[in-house]
């Protein structure tokens, strides 16, 4: 198994918040892990928060429980040959906005992204020197009690 660490392609959006001290480096805010599970035709992402106060992505802007990657979510697949853009879903319309995800402080987050969103999962799957690239945005949020 490959592993990529990535938090250079995160990118992360910041909310100010007065009396609270949040990093301003992208790099403090999260790291986000990829790794190249070829057995399961998909590639693991995962993002680990480093700060104590929770993060929220947009839907649109992480897989979703199948392995989807919307079109808004901006994914390459690079291999020895050149680069493959994710085929995204159009993401389904929420009446007053979609409710994002959110990440608990110092939390991480799991998911997987299907080799389908390139191609043919066994052509994908035969191609040499595979990295995924995602761009991640996060953002600090504060939750309604």
């Amino acid at each position: 198994m490959k592993r990529t660490f990535v938090s250079f392609f995160a990118t992360a959006l910041l909310v100010s918040c007065a009396g609270r001290q949040t990093p301003t480096n992208i790099e403090d805010l999260f790291a986000l892990e990829i790794e190249d599970r070829a057995s399961d035709s998909s590639f693991s992402i995962s993002l680990d928060s480093h700060v104590g106060v929770p993060l929220c992505i947009s839907r649109e802007g992480w897989p979703d429980d199948r392995g989807r990657v919307s079109e808004v979510f901006d994914v390459t697949l690079s291999h020895d040959d050149g680069v493959l853009r994710a085929d995204g879903y159009h993401p389904p319309q929420c009446v007053g906005g979609c409710e994002p995800i959110v990440v608990a402080p110092f939390g991480r987050i799991d998911a997987m992204i299907s080799y389908s969103n390139f191609g043919e999962p066994s052509a994908i799957a035969k191609l040499h020197g595979r990295k995924l690239n995602a761009a991640v945005f996060a953002d600090t949020c504060e939750i309604a009690k």
